[in-house]
């Protein structure tokens, strides 16, 4: 006897967007065997019915090369009680579900997925892969996917865009009282992100891909969730899904050492869009080339800005909102780094830190404990 569901186009609609977060490529760069381009291309749906009743759990199973999801959705029966678990291609079912409209009914039938949407009818060959199981191991912490998400936005434009490893993640440490310290690290810069009380029960260390990091904070729609970190993933867990990444490998920077080596002599406070502006247009005459750079100084009123190349010269003054302390030596930085990071630092103003020739500074939004460390260059 087939298994005929019910279930609404726009919750249909809503589930493919969060199973979509899940890339295919299970060869992770190597060449897929018959079974892996299966695999790949699959959606695994298993239907239940806990009370043998006309309600239904849909749960739709998703693998990637280093990622794994099953979310959750309910569909009404007209009084089967009969489970279903089924693979059918993704792709095609996925550009199907964008055009529903109303209810729709799926048919699980022994060869084929039949979908019936008003006058319409498509059936969808079963296929032979089988996806390998996710299971949440028990224990674990509870924490707010808010913060997260938070601290991605701040450490990830410190992190290259070709680092791989544990090179292109966020080290998140958070204490027992819920705190939590976030670090991320390339050559020339060095991000740390401080926030209270996370909404987590113990103290917990990990490292996560900001991907990672972005599709747990969708799928939970920044709500609570439970993590627990193991030798074989990352696993996190919520009433609508259950999420699987692999632990990243490598060694992370020791960021709190490189933050405690550096100090600051001098601060100065500055209005954000005046000087994104300023960098923007000094960007124009040094282009955006890998080595191009701006030279920076500050006195007691205004921070100046620099831009000599074959091209031409510019000059920026900008006044000061403040300025603490002494430090009126010049140094040269990467314009587009330095416009990225002061872009990325909340509110209106920025205060950078400064400690003389050579050595790197400190970028913040002012009265914030977050902050971006940034390597000087060359002149």
């Amino acid at each position: 006897m087939a298994v005929e569901i019910y279930v609404s186009s726009e919750e249909l609609k809503k589930t493919f967007e969060y199973v979509a977060l899940i890339g295919g490529n299970m060869a992770s760069g190597k060449k897929q065997d018959d079974d892996l381009k299966q695999m790949a291309g699959a959606l695994r749906i298993v239907a239940v019915s806990p009370h043998e009743d006309n309600n239904y759990m849909l749960m739709f199973c998703r693998a990637g090369a280093a990622e794994q999801l099953t979310y959750r959705m309910e569909g009404i029966s007209n009084g089967c009680g009969q489970s279903a678990d089924i693979c059918v291609e993704c792709k095609r079912f996925l550009a199907l579900a964008k055009t529903f409209t109303g209810d729709v009914r799926l048919i699980f039938a022994e060869k084929e997925l039949q979908i019936v949407v008003e006058s319409s009818q498509y059936n969808l060959t079963i296929l032979s892969a089988r996806l390998p199981e996710l299971k949440i191991p028990e224990g674990g912490v509870c924490l707010s996917t808010g913060f997260l998400q938070e601290a991605m936005k701040h450490c990830s434009a410190a992190i290259a865009k070709d680092a791989v490893g544990a090179r292109g993640g966020i080290e998140i440490n958070i204490a027992d009282d819920g705190s939590a310290v976030c670090w991320s690290a390339q050559n020339s810069c060095v991000a740390k992100y401080v926030v209270p009380p996370a909404c987590c029960n113990q103290a917990v260390k990990l490292i996560l891909l900001p991907l990672n990091i972005q599709h747990i904070a969708e799928l939970a729609e920044l709500g609570e969730v439970r993590l627990v970190s193991s030798a074989q993933g990352i696993f996190v867990t919520a009433p609508r899904f259950d999420y699987m990444c692999q632990s990243v490998s490598g060694s992370f920077p020791d960021c709190k050492k490189v933050a405690a080596g550096n100090s600051e002599t001098k601060c100065i406070t500055i209005n954000k869009s005046k000087l994104l502006a300023a960098i923007s247009r000094a960007s124009v005459i040094v282009g955006d080339e890998i080595g191009s750079k701006i030279k920076i100084c500050s006195d007691a009123e205004r921070l100046y800005i620099e831009a000599v190349s074959i091209a031409g010269t510019g000059i920026e003054s900008i006044d000061l909102d403040a300025a603490i302390g002494q430090d009126e030596d010049t140094n040269y930085f990467s314009a587009g780094r330095l416009y990225r990071l002061i872009y990325n630092c909340r509110g209106d103003s920025v205060t950078i830190g400064s400690n003389g020739k050579y050595k790197p500074i400190f970028v913040r939004a002012t009265g914030s404990d977050s902050f971006y460390i940034v390597a000087s260059m060359k002149g």
